[in-house]
């Protein structure tokens, strides 16, 4: 049988706590048995699975008593409590036990077990908060008759018109005797409303809430879930529809942000403003911003100004541009918009969306868009995201080299960036496929405005090669002599030095000293074969090398040295002799 006070094991193991998420679900108890069976205490956490995308909420469960109650297991449940689980577990971290979970499942034979529940005025933590967020009436209502009183928490109030539940709401307003003026009042914190209130409520699934949401009432936030019934019902109770937040959102802005055209035609046809210009924030363009079209079209036949533009100066067009809602452009377009988007915003847009926005423009103005292209890495500079499309808009780049501007219209200070892109982002093979459009390869024998200066690796340089660039002993010599000084030199790139040597006819124009002491210096073993490579190229320039008094012990250790030696000036040879000879 189970030993309670065996510790020697505090969790399930991975395999097992996926397997019992899973068998809960289908509250097969024999299953559930069969798992606990093999541990000393069935009363011991639960790791969060990893097999399967559940519930937010059970990011947070550390028993399975805990998932039982909010999956409505009830022959699983009743197992647990028959084994000695402990029935109320809480977990301590966020401050919720059995009673929250079993509020949020909404089984409410399971919740009827609990009959004493927390003050009200904790109600930020309290089951009903949970209940009411999952829409599970009958758990508010027996909450209530256990004595709940709805007066003393704003937030009951706050959460029903959030979960858009109207029922909920109603029986609510019924049972409190100071609802519309709580509804009128109240605002909440937008860190209150995620279930969990801990640090990842940003990642709350049912309450995702944006820097701006802040302090929102509760006709705002019936907007925001979309819930047209709950916005009529506050509008009836004389809820003011043009309050705002600090940020100047107001509920029918949310109403369009989230995409409820019922909600903004409730709030417009109750008699809401929806072009006034001293706010940053405006319905219509949240609307186009956000892709809802039906919300812009809805408003243009209402008399909004396709122009508008709100008092920090954004607008419709500019906005959907932004956000690539083709559609929304395309239809702002139909009605004659004629706000000119910057290059910053073009520069995040699609390709089909830029050429309806383009007309004719110069090669400056390419130019400009081309270097607001790496929009993220121009805000965040030294951060590089997991993923490259959230920083580099590489199809527009290509598109602009393909139709609008060569390689020889950059400033050097765009070539370089390019080829840092590629470097950066290796696995999107941007200079391969840059390489393919027209104006990049405009002209492959120019030496004036070669990419080979830019390049940054062999990598880079033999995709230049193998796209046909001509490389002359001039630039060579000077990629070298670049590439010695700038490189990395504790893993210099000794593949791209044997490349451009190849191209370098004329030996004595090299730095043959300074190549020398650079590949002793830094010699590591597995850059053998390079260096055996330029040794040979370099062979017959070696008479005059001397080598620096910091390289004298290194160069009778570096493999090659025998050709080194053999080549250079006797004397020079007998000083690194007796200096290694002293004691």
């Amino acid at each position: 049988m189970f030993n309670q006070n065996d510790s020697s094991i505090k969790f399930f193991s991975q395999d097992d706590s996926n397997k019992i998420f899973n068998v809960l679900v289908d509250d097969n108890v024999e299953e559930l048995a069969s798992i606990i069976f093999k541990y000393p205490n069935p009363d011991i956490e639960l790791k969060t699975p990893n097999d399967y995308k559940y519930p937010y909420l059970l990011r947070n469960v550390k028993y399975p008593i805990q998932a039982a109650a909010f999956f409505g297991s009830e022959n699983c449940y009743n197992y647990l409590l028959s084994i000695g689980v402990q029935e109320i577990r809480v977990n301590h971290y966020v401050k919720i036990d059995t009673r929250h979970f079993a509020a949020a499942g909404g089984k409410i034979s399971i919740f009827r077990r609990f009959t004493e529940f927390p003050d009200p005025q904790e109600s930020e933590r309290h089951p009903m908060i949970f209940a009411i967020d999952y829409g599970n009436l009958d758990c508010v209502k027996y909450m209530w008759s256990k004595g709940f009183d709805f007066s003393l928490s704003k937030h009951c109030v706050l959460h029903a018109c959030a979960s858009g539940s109207i029922e909920i709401v109603e029986f609510i307003s019924h049972q409190c005797r100071n609802f519309t003026q709580m509804a009128k009042n109240a605002t909440v914190d937008k860190r209150s409303m995620s279930c969990d209130n801990h640090e990842e409520f940003q990642l709350a699934e049912r309450y995702p809430f944006r820097v701006d949401e802040d302090k929102l009432n509760s006709l705002m936030l019936a907007a925001k879930s979309g819930s047209v019934d709950v916005v009529n019902f506050l509008i009836k109770k004389g809820l003011n529809l043009g309050a705002t937040n600090k940020n100047g959102i107001t509920a029918l802005v949310l109403a369009a942000r989230y995409g409820s055209l019922s909600c903004v035609k409730a709030l417009i046809e109750a008699g809401a403003y929806f072009q006034i210009t001293r706010r940053k924030c405006n319905c219509f363009v949240e609307a186009a911003t956000q892709g809802h079209l039906d919300i812009v079209k809805y408003l243009l036949d209402k008399g909004m100004n396709v122009n508008f533009q709100t008092s920090d100066g954004k607008d419709a067009l500019s906005g959907a541009v932004e956000m690539r809602r083709e559609l929304v452009v395309k239809y702002l377009l139909m009605k004659s918009a004629s706000t000119t988007p910057t290059a910053e915003i073009l520069a995040k847009t699609t390709i089909a969306i830029f050429d309806m926005i383009i007309k004719e423009e110069s090669k400056e103005f390419y130019k400009i868009v081309l270097g607001k292209s790496s929009y993220e890495l121009e805000r965040y500079p030294g951060v590089r995201f997991l993923d490259p499309s959230r920083q580099v808009n590489f199809q527009l780049i290509y598109h602009i080299f393909e139709n609008h501007i060569d390689f020889k219209d950059l400033s050097d200070d765009l070539r370089l960036f390019i080829f840092e892109i590629d470097d950066w982002f290796k696995e999107e093979h941007f200079l391969s496929k840059l390489c393919k459009t027209k104006g990049f390869i405009s002209d492959l024998s120019s030496n004036e405005n070669s990419p080979i200066k830019y390049i940054r690796n062999s990598r880079q340089l033999e995709i230049l090669i193998n796209c046909g660039f001509n490389i002359s002993q001039e630039i060579a010599k000077n990629k070298l002599i670049d590439k010695l000084r700038s490189d990395n030199q504790f893993t210099p790139d000794l593949k791209c030095y044997v490349m451009l040597l190849k191209y370098i006819n004329d030996i004595e124009i090299l730095d043959i000293n300074y190549i020398i002491n650079q590949l002793i210096l830094f010699y590591k073993p597995y850059q053998n074969e390079s260096h055996r490579i330029i040794l040979e190229r370099l062979k017959n320039h070696l008479k005059n090398f001397k080598c620096e008094s910091y390289n004298m012990d290194r160069l009778l250790k570096y493999p090659y040295s025998e050709i080194i030696l053999n080549e250079m000036d006797q004397s020079e040879r007998q000083k690194i002799i007796d200096k290694n000879s002293l004691p």
